[in-house]
């Protein structure tokens, strides 16, 4: 009985160890993507009022989107979890992103072309735009 019971604490404790693991390799990579981001040329936003903490956590997190405006297209980041920003791209500012971000794969690419797509069409429609002030001020 001794013996399982020393089996069993053995797992918990490794197990333990590899999602502690994983937690960091997953704060790392969301770091590595802020600072590729502003490598690139990202507007850094901070959500300094309720309004604009709402809206950003309705955002998908932690993935890059576009979004058009007025026929412009931007590009975002929302990290509505650690940071508490959203970072805002143009086109040239995304290719430059892109090129830096070599690691992603094709299947991955298309992930976040479906995504692109999904959170276009839902915030067409969003008047919670708004709490960020107009676009052009951003630059």
């Amino acid at each position: 009985m001794k013996k399982y019971l020393w089996i069993s604490m053995a797992m918990l404790v490794l197990t333990s160890l590899g999602l502690a693991g994983c937690k960091s390799v997953a704060e790392v990579n969301v770091r590595d993507t802020r600072r590729e981001l502003s490598r690139a040329g990202f507007k850094k936003l901070e959500a300094d009022t309720p309004e604009k903490l709402a809206h950003l956590k309705a955002l998908p997190q932690l993935v890059v989107t576009k979004r058009y405006r007025d026929g412009e297209l931007f590009y975002f980041y929302a990290d509505g979890i650690a940071s508490k920003s959203l970072y805002v791209g143009r086109v040239d500012n995304y290719l430059r992103y892109s090129g830096l971000d070599a690691n992603m794969n094709r299947a991955e690419q298309n992930h976040q072309s479906a995504v692109n797509e999904a959170v276009d069409l839902r915030m067409v429609a969003s008047s919670a735009w708004g709490a960020w002030g107009p676009y052009r001020s951003w630059w």
